[in-house]
């Protein structure tokens, strides 16, 4: 089998879901991630993900962070209260949201996953409507949900 002949039967990209992109780990590669990496570069394979999907990643891991900095306030009053103190400071962290975007982007984009913007000249209710009559690129029937997001 020639060169040309193998790349025809590898994708030509692969688009990654929040819960695949949420699987991974925080901020290093995995072992499997780092030899997808090598096939993509060798068969010249696109990685992309919609940016909406890059968006609920990052609102999962700063409400992640929010709900463990509750936990460490109330373990700091639980404490205060046991040694009949006050309860017990922790570090002010400010710019959660902000601090988790950038590191998330920036791990995106060290791994080589290209963010596709959401389109901003449709409206949302043209998009249902298109999906539920079946106008393109909805003609198909599986489809769905995954066409609005790679839309």
């Amino acid at each position: 089998m020639s060169k040309n002949q193998e790349n025809d039967s590898y994708p030509k990209a692969i688009y990654f879901d929040t819960n695949v992109l949420a699987s991974m780990p925080y901020w290093n590669i995995n072992k499997d991630f780092a030899e997808l990496g090598q096939i993509v570069s060798e068969f010249n394979i696109g990685l992309f993900s919609p940016e909406l999907v890059i968006m609920e990643l990052i609102q999962r891991r700063t409400f992640r962070a929010l709900n463990e900095i509750k936990k460490i306030d109330e373990g700091c009053q639980k404490i205060g209260h046991l040694l009949k103190r006050e309860p017990l400071k922790r570090e002010n962290v400010v710019n959660i949201k902000e601090t988790i975007d950038l590191f998330i982007r920036e791990y995106i984009s060290e791994i080589g996953i290209i963010s596709i913007p959401t389109p901003t000249d449709i409206l949302l209710d043209e998009l249902i409507d298109m999906s539920v009559w079946k106008e393109p690129p909805f003609e198909k029937e599986h489809w769905g949900r995954s066409t609005v997001l790679q839309f």
